[in-house]
């Protein structure tokens, strides 16, 4: 099996940081936060391991994955050699 990385864009790192610090702030807790922080610790395990799996986009080599309210776009790096 092929060992892929998973790198997040400046954008989505942002983003993500901003959804969970909404939510402790929203509910005055960290325990939402952690749940949500496992699920996409979770979610970006499986999409390293098979990002194929996950729905096209119309967006050339990009790929979705829903998590309920929230989406991670998957873009598909080929390397050269």
């Amino acid at each position: 099996m092929v060992k892929r990385n998973v790198r997040w864009t400046r954008t989505a790192d942002i983003q993500y940081v901003g959804i969970l610090e909404y939510w402790v702030k929203r509910n005055k807790s960290a325990s939402y936060s952690k749940k949500l922080f496992k699920i996409v610790a979770k979610r970006t395990k499986e999409i390293a391991k098979t990002p194929l799996i996950y729905k096209e986009t119309d967006y050339k080599d990009t790929r979705v994955t829903s998590l309920g309210n929230y989406s991670i776009f998957i873009k598909l790096l080929m390397k050269k050699h």
